[in-house]
């Protein structure tokens, strides 16, 4: 009777035994047998994930190369969600930090301690420059990928990462007024299939030498909840 209980336990362990085999075999083919993915179609696909996250959380850093001095246009750190935003860093070396929740803009007085002035949303349609830093990823979307190629796979933050790098045509205006010859590289999570780490360096149209480099990192991408940094003040407007 013994024996009699003891074999389906035993059929059982190795039932259990060859299914997790079969699971392991099965991920070991998906993940590193499959072969290295299309370069645009790996892009492509970046995009779609990284733009279907409900929010994000990064950092950024544009840099300029004017006369072989390099120059800090701006380094902001923030978080990006459907209805809002919060970055704080600086911007043409002013320090800045700004809240959008729903329709209102929250921005700090630098120069008043901590008050902060509350406009309209409207008031960025005509700050371009500032709307492109509130969500620098925007820079890395482009009308279209001349060239793209997969570099390799390194690491980033501990993630496994494909190195995608790409020469794009970019779809901003001031950057395709000032500059040419763009290169990018993305870093992607293999798994994922989102862009963790983006930089975009274009070469000077009037000057040889002189470049500008686009850098953004995401932290994560885990829900935040933005708050008013104050009770919601009257409204001004913007001059």
């Amino acid at each position: 009777m013994d024996g009699e209980k003891r074999l389906p336990l035993k059929l059982g362990g190795i039932l259990a035994a060859v299914l997790l085999l079969g699971i392991v075999g099965w991920a070991s083919w998906y993940f590193y047998l499959q072969g290295p993915p299309d370069p645009k179609q790996l892009l492509a696909e970046a995009w779609q994930n990284t733009l279907k996250a409900e929010s994000y959380s990064f950092s950024s850093a544009t840099n300029m190369v004017v006369d072989g001095k390099n120059r800090v246009l701006s380094k902001v750190e923030g978080q990006i969600q459907k209805d809002g935003f919060h970055i704080r860093g600086e911007m043409l070396s002013t320090p800045v930090e700004l809240y959008r929740i729903g329709k209102t803009i929250y921005l700090k007085d630098v120069f008043a301690g901590e008050n902060w002035k509350v406009f309209e949303n409207s008031v960025l349609e005509r700050q371009p420059l500032v709307t492109a830093e509130i969500n620098p990823l925007g820079y890395m979307q482009f009308k279209d990928t001349f060239e793209a190629k997969l570099a390799g796979e390194e690491k980033l933050n501990g993630r496994n990462v494909y190195r995608l790098e790409v020469q794009p045509d970019v779809h901003n205006q001031f950057l395709d007024m000032l500059y040419t010859n763009f290169q990018a590289t993305f870093l992607i999570g293999r798994r994922d299939h989102r862009i963790w780490k983006a930089v975009l360096a274009g070469e000077s149209k009037q000057k040889a030498g002189d470049r500008i480099t686009i850098e953004v990192t995401v932290k994560d991408y885990k829900p935040v909840k933005l708050e008013p940094p104050v009770k919601k003040l009257p409204v001004q407007q913007a001059n």
